[in-house]
């Protein structure tokens, strides 16, 4: 009969093996739902962050500055009304086109190779300050004060008041 009752339970080592077993996998089940969460508050505030940026940039799009030379000297930081604790900059340049020479890599030329590329170089100048007169750079950093995370959108606004110029 003693045979009988020791064969019908589970020993206190089993059971605590069991405890041991299923707390280890709670803990790793905790462990990644808090990771889940964590990054989910991540995902709500980059995609806040990104709706913002791609709302002030919709505005200044459509409704743009007068693109002059003072907008490249400020970058001044605004609160949002409607969200507080968000913050945004806006910053406005002129396009920068390499040089010429930069751009070949021929700086060192002799006289002849220098009056072969004269009219291509006089071509590449034109078409340079035409393009760095009309094109302007936008970059909008949207940032939240909190998490300190930031979210940065560019694009190029045409300066439609510019003049074109070619002189032959």
């Amino acid at each position: 009969m003693d045979k009988m009752m020791t064969d019908k339970g589970f020993t206190l080592i089993e059971i605590m093996i069991a405890i041991a077993i299923f707390a280890v996998f709670v803990v790793v089940y905790i462990s990644g739902q808090g990771i889940n969460v964590l990054d989910s508050i991540h995902l709500r505030e980059d995609a806040m962050l990104q709706r913002l940026a791609q709302n002030k940039m919709n505005e200044i799009v459509v409704d743009p500055p007068e693109l002059r030379e003072s907008l490249t000297s400020r970058r001044d930081v605004q609160q949002f009304e409607d969200y507080p604790g968000y913050s945004y900059s806006v910053d406005i340049k002129k396009l920068e086109i390499p040089s010429f020479e930069g751009l070949t890599g021929e700086e060192n030329q002799d006289q002849e190779q220098q009056s072969n590329n004269a009219v291509q170089k006089a071509i590449y100048n034109q078409v340079k300050d035409n393009f760095e007169r009309v094109l302007w750079q936008v970059e909008v950093v949207v940032s939240h004060e909190d998490s300190q995370r930031s979210y940065s959108l560019a694009t190029w606004l045409i300066d439609h008041n510019a003049q074109v110029r070619f002189n032959y």
